[in-house]
């Protein structure tokens, strides 16, 4: 019977362990995409200035 709950507790461990980094890797590629994403409005907006500074010497 020990061993048997051991064994059970080792693979609720594991199991566990499983899920938690699932979670982990989740919040991590969510994260990334939220960075990603504030990066592309920079870029944006930082092509938008560029482009008004152009124009505005243009004229």
């Amino acid at each position: 019977m020990t061993h048997r709950f051991l064994r059970t507790v080792l693979l609720l461990s594991v199991g566990l362990a499983c899920l938690a980094g699932c979670a982990r890797r989740d919040a991590v590629a969510s994260d990334a995409e939220d960075l990603r994403d504030d990066l592309r409005s920079a870029g944006q907006r930082v092509i938008s200035e560029t482009e008004d500074l152009v124009n505005r010497a243009r004229d």
